[in-house]
């Protein structure tokens, strides 16, 4: 019999045959350790990004503050804004604000039982609000208090094994808290707690507000009132240059992963072991290119200079990576702050002075907007023209209604109008109104008074009652504030906004309009300003850091890559189809071919011939 090694001959043909397939699969392999490259630069353009985002608010109006309480357990602090300088004062806490609470005396034995009908009667602000149970039960007594939205809260709490009371209290801290119960069919109540304003000083000057957060005192910084202090307490806030500088070089190092590895993937070499995924790649190479030229050219300021990146302690090393000096940044901190904070972070100019800007976010587009205001924000106001004014040393009560609540003031009359103007802003201000008093004149000579909101804008107006507000000639109603409008255009397409008061965000930047209807009506009704955005330091490797993600450049070239490794693979299983069908057919010939050779040796065999001769 003739043995051929079919499958083996088979096999090597079919290794012929595969060739073409074998380079569609290198090709694809390769594409694939592309897309990896691609991936590993994304990563540190995604963490430039973050780094970028983390020094970015330096150039908004809040800047990098440090605040700090040497007792936090009775005063926390937290920094808001812009401070200039160092701040330090003394707090200390004669009382925090407390909520007035009530329980009533009859016990149940839960929620469910019956209130047997009895009722409250709750008067908070003047105002009476009567309520029964909605089920007869007296967890449903305490169901209808909390729906009327009053500002107080009922609950039926477990005050003994199997006991249950109804608890009664005010949702906001403040002597304006409270309220008072009358009890149909009860058999008494007891206040567990009065509600009372906080008592606290800064530097000696007694204040109350009626919430234990304070944000109005110290600018930039917001203090927590939590318990009464044993002496005094100080509370500090300075701008961070070490936090400044540890984010800029963060950014730095960042900047230089992204430029490391770009390098790596894109290295070119004759030795295939030395030679980067992405050898060659241009696109690769343009993301090193963008971080490079970026600093080279020095960072814009919204006020349109440039600084120099040496100024902000960074420079390009003849390797092509970025160096940061740490001594420099420092050295420009100390000598001129303000153009740091220009440079290294999101900011924004107007050329005149009503025009302001606040904040610039990631959303703000760097370059020119013409922004157009066409009406000036106002304050709630109420002007009293007494006859005759208070008499010197005359006490002086009024109640004031302000959105955030009822407040009773009382204060001293002084010898003149703007005597009394000031006891009674003080008056106002130590009970946390925000709202100050002045004089009006005729003639150049004051004659009344005028009561303004803190607050610009449509939302804050304010009443006054009581027999104080007849003495000052101050009537209802208050004419409320007004909003502030423009007109913003970019590109030469406008659109025109209300602001909330003085403020506007649109376009990610955000602008204060301090503005007067009287400086309008100067203008001819209308004031113009050119507002510059930059993105600064921050803002710029921030969108290059960008490219790492969905929408980037990153993203556009792993999704070429696998455009091309799908048409591959496509083609790569057509082979399959083609090479499986030649292999039956190599396989079917060769099987052939073998049986006729094993009838032609078993023919040879008959005739007495021993074998085939081969070859």
């Amino acid at each position: 019999m003739s043995n051929i090694d079919t499958k083996s001959i088979v096999s090597q043909l079919m290794a012929i045959e595969r060739r073409p397939q074998d380079l569609l699969k290198n090709k694809v392999a390769g594409l694939q350790q592309a897309q990896t490259a691609w991936g590993a630069i994304g990563d540190k353009l995604t963490a430039l990004k973050t780094a970028a985002e983390a020094l970015a608010p330096t150039g908004s109006a809040t800047k990098l503050v440090s605040a700090t309480s040497d007792d936090s357990t009775t005063v926390g602090v937290r920094a808001t804004g812009a401070v200039t300088g160092s701040t330090s004062v003394a707090v200390e806490v004669d009382h925090i604000a407390t909520a007035h609470s009530v329980v009533m005396t009859d016990t149940f034995t839960g929620s469910t039982a019956s209130a047997g009908g009895r009722g409250l009667d709750v008067t908070i602000g003047g105002t009476l609000h009567s309520f029964t149970s909605d089920d007869g039960s007296i967890g449903g007594l305490a169901r209808a208090v909390n729906a009327a939205g009053l500002g107080v809260s009922a609950r039926v709490l477990q005050t003994g094994t199997g006991t249950y009371q109804l608890a009664l209290s005010a949702n906001k801290t403040g002597a304006a808290s409270a309220f008072t119960v009358g009890a149909t069919g009860w058999a008494g109540s007891t206040v567990a707690r009065t509600g009372a304003d906080a008592q606290f000083s800064i530097d000696g000057v007694t204040l109350t507000r009626a919430s234990n957060t304070v944000s109005d005192v110290i600018d930039g910084i917001e203090i927590t009132l939590k318990g009464k202090t044993s002496g005094q307490v100080t509370v500090s806030a300075a701008r961070d240059d070490d936090g400044v500088v540890a984010k800029v070089k963060s950014l730095v190092d960042a900047a230089n992963s992204v430029l490391s590895a770009v390098s790596a993937q894109t290295a070119s070499s004759t030795n295939a072991a030395s030679r980067g995924t992405l050898a060659g790649d241009n696109t690769a190479r343009q993301t090193s290119d963008m971080v490079r030229n970026f600093v080279a050219k020095g960072i814009t300021s919204a006020d349109g200079s440039v600084v120099p990146s040496s100024k902000l302690g960074i420079s390009l090393t003849k390797e092509g990576t970025l160096s940061f000096d740490e001594t420099a940044l420092r050295s420009t901190l100390t000598t001129d702050p303000q153009t740091v904070f220009n440079a290294l972070g999101r900011g924004g100019s107007s050329s005149i002075d009503g025009v302001k800007v606040t904040n610039v976010s990631a959303a703000a587009v760097d370059g020119p907007r013409t922004v157009t205001v066409t009406a000036a924000a106002t304050q709630a106001n109420m002007v009293g023209v007494p006859s005759p004014p208070p008499p010197a040393g005359a006490t002086v009560a009024l109640t004031v209604v302000t959105p955030t609540g009822s407040y009773s003031v009382s204060f001293t009359a002084g010898s003149s109008y703007a005597e009394t103007a000031a006891h009674l802003t003080a008056a106002l201000r130590g009970l946390g109104v925000k709202a100050s008093a002045g004089t009006t004149q005729t003639g150049g000579i004051d004659d009344g008074f005028k009561i303004v909101a803190d607050k610009y804008g449509a939302g804050h107006l304010f009443s006054v009652s009581g027999a104080g507000a007849a003495t000052l000639g101050l009537t209802n109603p208050a004419t409320d504030g007004t909003d502030a409008q423009a007109t913003i255009t970019t590109n030469g397409v406008s659109h025109s906004y209300t602001a909330s008061g003085q403020s506007l965000v649109k376009e990610g930047v955000a602008l204060t309009f301090d503005l007067t209807p009287d400086q309008l009506a100067a203008a001819g009704g209308s004031v113009t300003s050119t507002v510059k955005v930059t993105g600064g330091l921050a803002g710029g490797l921030s969108a290059i850091g960008g490219q790492g993600s969905s929408t980037g450049l990153v993203a556009s070239a792993k999704d070429s890559l696998t455009t091309r490794i799908s048409d591959l693979q496509s083609r790569i299983s057509k082979w399959d189809d083609m090479l499986s069908k030649r292999q039956t057919t190599l396989e079917a010939r060769f099987t052939n071919m073998q049986m006729v050779l094993n009838k032609l040796q078993s023919a040879l065999s008959s005739s007495g011939i021993s074998s085939l001769a081969t070859g």
